[in-house]
């Protein structure tokens, strides 16, 4: 993450966090007698209250990000997470769950057509659901869906991704939302920072 981070309260405290962890990985520690810095020419006799100070700058800025982006991951997560709802693995389970298939992305255009498509896929109650709902659909000149509408009366049917073949399509659809989005890297990556920072810091000096 570049250091010029448009969200200031993220890059304070990636920054804090890496020089938390370059110090005590590094072997660095503060002299317990008299501390100079020659640049400014300035000492200190009492080392341990610039370890204090430290540590509170480190607590705000975990503050700051905590309440300045409380909400940030969850809202982003959901609108990741839904527009994986078109991936191939997804629809070859959520076939399988209703016994027929989708309606194809790409087919010949015909009058009044409809077919099933999935209408949202979020997180809910510790699983993923996908709702599958019956559309009418108009198609391009090359066949491509270029309109829908809910049928009255409709099928509908919430597929949930349990079980075990419905958890391994849940953890790929994860797994590829972090890979290819930026919301886990954005701000999820700072609190790994942050608590294996804290984590080293507890190590180092309390135990």
């Amino acid at each position: 993450m570049a250091l010029q981070d448009s969200n200031p309260e993220r890059r304070n405290l990636l920054l804090i966090s890496l020089c938390f962890v370059v110090f005590i990985l590094g072997g660095g520690s503060i002299p317990k007698d008299e501390m100079r810095l020659q640049v400014i020419s300035v000492s200190f006799s009492r080392p341990e209250v610039l370890n204090i100070i430290v540590c509170l700058v480190f607590l705000w800025f975990l503050y700051r990000y905590r309440v300045v982006n409380r909400n940030s991951f969850l809202k982003e997560f959901r609108e990741e997470i839904n527009g994986l709802r078109n991936k191939r693995f997804l629809k070859k389970f959520i076939e399988k769950s209703i016994g027929h298939p989708l309606a194809p992305r790409v087919a010949s255009k015909q009058a009044n057509e409809t077919g099933m498509l999935i209408e949202w896929l979020r997180w809910h109650k510790g699983c993923l659901k996908a709702c599958v709902i019956e559309m009418k659909l108009t198609r391009d000149d090359l066949g491509r869906i270029s309109g829908q509408g809910k049928v009255d009366g409709g099928l509908k049917e919430i597929i949930s991704l349990t079980g075990f073949k419905g958890w391994l399509v849940g953890l790929r659809l994860l797994v590829v939302c972090f890979m290819e989005q930026p919301s886990f890297s954005s701000h999820i990556v700072p609190y790994v920072f942050a608590f294996f920072a804290i984590g080293l810091w507890v190590n180092e000096y309390i135990f």
